[in-house]
């Protein structure tokens, strides 16, 4: 890497062996695909979360609703 060191973008491309390049570009790629996996748990994460806040929203009217019921009935 010291080799690396002070070199415009444009020469690395010189500068690097082609082992190197391999070795460089199958880390990137598996970056990228363990990126997407990432991504993948994430959106599923955000799904799982949002049914669950829209089930507790639903949990919270049915009892908002039960407890005015509750109070008409005790009212009569």
């Amino acid at each position: 890497m010291e080799r690396l060191t002070g070199l415009n973008a444009c020469d690395y491309n010189s500068n690097f062996s082609y082992a190197e390049k391999i070795t460089l570009l199958t880390c990137l790629i598996d970056g990228v695909h363990d990126l997407r996996i990432f991504v993948t748990i994430l959106q599923q994460r955000v799904e799982e979360k949002t049914v669950y806040n829209k089930e507790k929203m639903e949990i919270y009217q049915a009892i908002k609703q039960l407890e005015e019921e509750q109070k008409e009935i005790l009212k009569k």
